[in-house]
């Protein structure tokens, strides 16, 4: 308002209330019109911005539920039962948007976007009869966004986000020609800036749709250059980065992510890769979008901390693939054999694996939401810990797939009944780290007739808080009297509560054992001498922190107190020895590489364990492959020396608590080795040992299932 209007209207001039209080009123409309004006012309552009858009619709929803509990509040008051009953379910339906915008943006993108469209085609062709040709042509360019919305949230890919954005281009432009006529120059430059933008964003999708279609297929030589110049690109940024990279949670990244779409636009590479051989690559951090992979060789290959979105995998070879804590979203396989692969600590969100093969494939502590598995083979496939929402398993093979606590949470639909059928064999193991000991006995055990339930050696504790802790149990241990009933493994776990780091390796532990019939724990490092009372050595090596020790220890004391069948090979056999409280000779010298005739001990015979070794052994000696340096010295409580060469006890059988079987069985040697082609026929009657294992693991079975209901069934 100038001087002279504000001179005009001032009533201390013209003493005219009335004229000021009509001036006024106007004044405040005209302020209000250019408000909204502003504010209409921006709500476009912050909708741009995601956490914006998300605000501004839960802003407007609040206000329109606050108005509609006032006018349910009058209702009532006023005793409008109808109106009451059209309120509330106003209301429930605000809320329900609300809600869907929080917790499911997806189907809440898809409803409201599938709304606008069926309003968009009732309107477009209300035009089109009325013979009102260019709305209807405004109005298709809504149905052909909205669709591609719908699309884009359902299928992805960036045809469709170009078709979108370049729908709302066209809308914009439209909408400023109209703008410009009727004389509002300010929606019109913003409609004209924003089908600007649009067109801008839609560039780069449509620069990819046209490389994917002309661009340069991959080759293998292509592959090998890109792996080459990613190494350098990974130095130097270890170089940068030194330090940087932290220990990551399921599903995250740690350090920087290489993104592998872009590496294929600056050499013009198609996103469409075929019949290359990606065996035995490593892929840690990398980002994968808008991709094909198809009848690509992926076996053995390794893949770590990375990220996958909007990818298909058609035709692949993926067997024994290990690919932990990465993220999926949107990712597809397709007609892949993925038998033995690993997807642990890892997160799949709208994921589908379709007509694949998933034998004894892992997914443990593994997240699956919105997650199908369609037509495909889960025989002996394995989800410990996973956690399960709004996912399908359709028409699919469950026989022996140990599924566990999941089987309630999955939305399982015909395919094979799920059914256990044989025993199952719990395998201590490091996924990340596997060695050759650990996959040597899991081929043994299911060569033998049992199924392997794999359970990685380091759960989701903090390494450095249990050190903490298992040195002052240590501390504490040698306070006590002479006199001690137990072992100082057997101490630290029941002077460890639940909320301790070892009470939380107790707690999954106990959880695991649950649905299992039997134990092999293999070969490793050196046992800390500490826990079994000792000083370190020189030629002593141990695991470089107590997470392995500790969780063998909490597995040996359930399959003591609940009589599980246990088969412990080299330290496998040390650890069990430790536990009832026996020691270690830190260096056995002329062990280690050497494969020897081992024979029942002489003065052992007429005992109950000599026996039991016998009938394994299925006579009195047998060939065995020792690969140690130390050996098991003073002999723990309630275990018997049935072999020793050397000073080496190679065999110790627990004395049987029910008469029937021992609950331990433990070689020093390897008999594993029997499944190496070179050692066959020497150790042909070393898997003895694993037949043995599943034969007392099907007993205890048949006896504890008759009194306790069957955990995995």
């Amino acid at each position: 308002m100038d001087n002279a209007n504000f001179f005009k209207y001032n009533p201390f001039a013209h003493f005219d209330a009335n004229a000021t209080k009509n001036r006024i009123i106007e004044v405040t409309k005209e302020n209000e019109t250019q408000i909204k004006r502003i504010f209409n012309v921006s709500l476009p552009f912050l909708h741009m911005y995601q956490p914006a858009s998300t605000m501004i619709s839960m802003t407007f929803s609040a206000y329109d539920l606050t108005m509609l509990i006032t006018k349910t509040v009058a209702d009532i008051r006023n005793r409008k039962g109808y109106a009451v009953l059209d309120d509330v379910a106003k209301m429930a339906f605000t809320t329900g948007t609300i809600a869907f915008s929080i917790l499911k943006p997806a189907i809440y993108s898809v409803g409201s976007s599938s709304y606008e469209l069926t309003l968009n085609l009732y309107q477009f062709t209300s035009h089109m009869r009325a013979g009102n040709y260019r709305d209807a042509a405004f109005e298709f360019l809504s149905v052909v966004h909205n669709a591609a919305s719908v699309g884009l949230v359902v299928i992805g890919g960036p045809e469709l986000l170009v078709v979108s954005l370049l729908a709302q281009a066209a809308k914009e432009l439209t909408l400023s020609a109209h703008e410009f006529k009727s004389g509002r120059s300010l929606e019109a430059l913003a409609n004209i800036f924003l089908a600007v933008i649009r067109i801008k964003s839609a560039v780069p999708h449509m620069q990819d749709i046209y490389r994917n279609h002309y661009g340069k297929e991959m080759t293998q030589d292509d592959l090998n250059r890109l792996f080459e110049e990613i190494i350098k690109i990974r130095q130097e940024s270890e170089l940068k980065d030194s330090g940087s990279v932290h220990q990551s949670n399921i599903g995250t990244t740690k350090g920087n992510l290489i993104n592998f779409n872009e590496l294929l636009k600056k050499k013009n590479l198609q996103n469409k890769i075929k019949k290359l051989d990606f065996a035995e690559i490593e892929f840690d951090n990398f980002f994968f979008s808008n991709m094909e992979f198809i009848d690509n060789n992926f076996s053995e290959a390794t893949i770590n901390y990375s990220r996958f979105e909007n990818i298909t995998f058609k035709n692949c070879g993926m067997e024994n693939t290990r690919i932990h804590n990465s993220y999926f979203y949107k990712t597809v396989f397709d007609s892949c054999n993925l038998s033995n692969a690993g997807f642990n600590w890892s997160i799949f969100n709208q994921s589908t694996f379709t007509s694949s093969d998933l034998t004894r494939a892992y997914f443990n502590d593994t997240h699956l939401n919105g997650t199908t598995f369609l037509s495909s083979n889960l025989f002996e496939s394995s989800f410990f810990n996973s956690k399960v929402a709004n996912s399908f398993i359709i028409n699919s093979n469950l026989k022996d797939c140990l599924l566990f606590d999941t089987k309630d949470k999955f939305h399982i639909i015909g395919g094979a009944a799920h059914e256990i059928t044989r025993t199952v064999i719990m395998l201590p193991f490091d996924f990340k780290n596997p060695g050759a000991f650990g996959e040597i006995i899991d081929e043994a055990i299911n060569e033998s007739g049992g199924i392997v339930f794999k359970i990685h050696y380091h759960p989701q504790v903090d390494s450095n808080l249990l050190k903490t802790e298992v040195k002052l149990k240590l501390a504490e241990y040698k306070n006590l009297p002479i006199s001690k009933t137990e072992s100082i493994a057997q101490y630290i776990l029941e002077n460890s509560s639940n909320e301790t780091e070892v009470g939380k390796i107790k707690s999954q532990i106990a959880k695991a054992v649950s649905y299992i019939d039997g134990i092999a724990i293999p070969g490793g490092a050196d046992i800390q001498p500490e826990l079994y009372g000792k000083e370190r050595e020189l030629f002593t090596h141990p695991e470089p922190n107590y997470l392995r020790s500790i969780f063998e220890f909490a597995i040996i004391d359930q399959a003591d107190k609940k009589d599980i069948p246990t088969l412990g090979i080299c330290r496998g056999s040390q650890i069990v020895n430790v536990f009832f409280g026996g020691t270690l000779k830190q260096n056995a010298e002329g062990h280690s590489g050497a494969y020897h005739v081992l024979k029942l001990n002489p003065d052992s015979f007429g005992k109950k364990t000599t026996q039991i070794a016998f009938e394994i052994l299925k006579g009195s000696y047998i060939i065995g492959l020792s690969l140690h340096h130390q050996a098991s010295e003073g002999i723990g409580k309630g275990l018997d020396v049935v072999i020793d060469d050397a000073g080496s006890p190679e065999l110790l059988i627990g004395e049987p608590k029910n008469g029937l079987y021992p609950n331990f069985v433990l070689t020093q040697f390897h008999p594993e080795m029997y499944k190496i082609r070179s050692f066959a026929d020497y150790f042909s009657n070393n898997q003895n040992f694993f037949t043995d294992l599943i034969s007392r693991a099907s007993i205890r079975k048949r006896t504890w299932t008759n009194s306790e209901p069957q955990a995995v069934a």
